[in-house]
């Protein structure tokens, strides 16, 4: 696989971690709702979709080698 490769895969990886830590944090340390802070929600969800986007992706190119 190419250092590009491993370079997006690593910084996936990289996200994902912080996507899940920051998810965690705010569900422990805010005391209301979450689903009641719009802004916080979309934010979250435009993360999350990135992510699982980009997941897809990177499975691909992990599929794929060079030569």
């Amino acid at each position: 696989m190419s250092r590009l490769k491993y370079f997006l895969i690593d910084d996936l990886q990289k996200l994902e971690k912080a996507y899940t830590e920051i998810d965690e944090i705010i569900a422990n340390r805010v005391h209301y709702n979450i689903k009641e802070d719009t802004k916080i929600e979309e934010h979250l969800e435009t993360l999350e979709n990135f992510i699982l986007y980009w997941r897809q992706h990177s499975k691909k190119l992990e599929e794929h080698t060079d030569d």
